[in-house]
C-alpha cells in the first residue's frame, strides 16, 4: 500500500512539473522572436510565470526526484536499463528547466532573449522526452 501511495504522489508531482516546464517552454519559444523593448504586459506575464515556477513547478520537480528515487530503491529497480534511460531524460529536463527559467528571468528584467533554435524547439523536446519516459516506464524494454 505504501508503494502505491508513493507512486501516486510521484505521478502527481511529475504532472505538475511537466505542466510548469511546458509553460516555461511555450512562453520562451514565443518570446525569442520578439526583440527590443520589453512591454509592461510581458513583464507581468514573466513575473507571474516565475512566481508559479517558484511555488509549484520547482517543488514538484524536487518531489518527483525524491519520490522517484524512493520508488526505485523500494522496488529494487536500481541499475535496470529502462530506469537509467528515464533518469538520463529527467536530468536533461531538469537542466532545461533551469535554462528556460533563466531566459524568462532575463527577459522580465529587460534583456533581449536570444534567438536560439533550442528555445524554439524546447516544447517539442519536452513532449518527446516525456513520451519516451512514459514508454520506458510502462514497457520496461531494457529490464534485466
Amino acid at each position: 500500500m505504501m508503494y502505491l501511495s508513493l507512486k501516486s504522489l510521484h505521478l502527481a508531482a511529475v504532472l505538475a512539473f511537466a505542466g510548469g516546464l511546458m509553460t516555461l517552454a511555450v512562453v520562451v519559444s514565443g518570446w525569442v522572436r520578439v526583440y527590443g523593448v520589453v512591454l509592461p504586459h510581458e513583464k507581468s506575464i514573466g513575473r507571474a510565470i516565475l512566481r508559479w515556477d517558484r511555488y509549484v513547478t520547482v517543488p514538484a520537480m524536487f518531489g518527483s526526484w525524491g519520490l522517484g528515487l524512493s520508488l526505485a530503491v523500494m522496488g529494487g529497480g536500481m541499475g535496470q536499463g529502462w530506469l537509467l534511460g528515464k533518469v538520463a531524460l529527467v536530468v536533461m529536463l531538469s537542466g532545461l528547466h533551469g535554462v528556460l527559467r533563466a531566459a524568462i528571468k532575463a527577459r522580465t528584467e529587460g534583456y533581449a532573449a536570444s534567438g536560439s533554435v533550442w528555445y524554439r524547439a524546447s516544447p517539442l523536446l519536452i513532449t518527446t522526452s516525456l513520451t519516451v519516459i512514459a514508454v520506458l516506464v510502462i514497457m520496461k524494454p531494457f529490464d534485466l
